[in-house]
């Protein structure tokens, strides 16, 4: 989960560059699969959203959460 939430802290700090817009694509391979963020994924990311990129226990494990909705999901690939 640190990974995946140091990914999306990395292209939100990167949107204050010329050049880079706010929409946000963002795939995960877990299992072998590519699953792609939905809203609700993307939703848990923002909640925890904050200028350092440290997530406690808790939000690590809405992030965690969110990912396996979203991976229970058929993917479109």
């Amino acid at each position: 989960m640190d990974t995946v939430y140091t990914v999306y802290e990395a292209k939100r700090s990167s949107e204050v560059a010329p050049g880079v817009g706010k929409l946000t694509d963002l795939a995960v391979i877990r299992d072998s699969k590519i699953f792609f963020a939905d809203a609700e994924f993307f939703k848990a990311l923002e909640k925890a959203h904050k200028e350092k990129p440290a997530l406690s226990t808790a939000e690590q494990s809405h992030i965690k959460e969110a990912l396996d909705e979203c991976s229970k999901k058929p993917s479109t690939n």
